[in-house]
């Protein structure tokens, strides 16, 4: 047996044991809301978002960056770091190939499910967006009834899961129709990305340092957890001015010759 060989079948034996650890810990930590984030695109600021609002009202451990696959031991290293005194876990969650999600929720069993937006991603593995969809949908189904769903009202394919759940759903986006609606925004560079929103009857502005009107749906996905779980809207606002961007994902570099470049070279966002 070659050597390389002999490294696969360790490192295989090595994440089953993980994923077996996870699989136990997990079941432990009682106390511990479970908020996993799915979708296309979007999920590791949304995580970050998320993260950075609920902070303040427990402690809370998140996924690392967007170490966020069953293959490489990401979700079970998540769990695992996890303490269990930590209020809140916030995990990111990606599919590689058809069935795995079935896998993660079994894994993670999920208080909350934050869905971002069904976009062409590992289409190589599925035939159209209707079938990564219905695959992403999976753990929707899987929360229980007493939890949480958030749906981008934005997306038809996402916003349709919400059949998929007997849990409580709370919709997010700029249609007229979505619980927690971005009213206005701007982000015309160089200025960053600034939202006007309201649910109900509150009313909010949010000023971020984030690059792109694109990223006001992991914005309104972050708030809208964060204020189910009891997080005024000021305080969402402020938590969330105080994230940088991500490292590559619309990033800006300023140089000393005062040249600003924009990094976007991050495999999703």
């Amino acid at each position: 047996m070659g050597n390389e060989k002999y490294r696969e079948i360790i490192g295989t034996i090595k994440l089953r044991i993980n994923h077996t650890h996870a699989w136990m810990w997990r079941r432990l930590l009682w106390r511990t809301t479970v908020i996993a984030v799915i979708g296309s695109c979007g999920k590791t600021t949304t995580k970050e978002l998320i993260s950075k609002c609920i902070q303040e009202i427990g402690s809370t451990s998140a996924s690392l960056g967007n170490w966020n696959v069953m293959r490489f031991g990401g979700i079970a290293a998540a769990i695992l770091s996890t303490r269990f005194r930590d209020r809140y876990l916030v995990v990111e969650a990606a599919i590689e190939k058809p069935g795995e999600m079935q896998r993660i929720g079994a894994l993670l069993r999920p208080h909350i499910v934050v869905v971002t937006r069904i976009a062409p991603a590992h289409i190589s593995y599925y035939d159209d967006l209707d079938h990564i969809a219905l695959e992403k949908g999976v753990l929707v189904e899987q929360c229980n009834r007493t939890g949480l769903v958030l749906l981008n009202r934005d997306d038809e394919r996402v916003y349709g899961m919400r059949k998929r759940t007997k849990a409580r759903v709370v919709t997010f986006g700029v249609h007229p129709e979505a619980d927690m609606r971005c009213l206005e925004m701007s982000a015309d560079w160089p200025s960053r990305l600034s939202l006007s929103i309201v649910y109900h009857d509150e009313f909010c502005n949010i000023q971020s340092k984030l690059v792109g009107k694109h990223w006001s749906e992991a914005i309104l996905a972050a708030v809208a957890t964060s204020h189910a779980l009891g997080v005024p809207l000021t305080q969402c606002a402020e938590r969330i001015g105080l994230l940088e961007p991500l490292w590559g994902r619309m990033q800006p570099i300023e140089l000393p010759s005062g040249v600003t470049f924009i990094r976007d070279d991050t495999h999703g966002y």
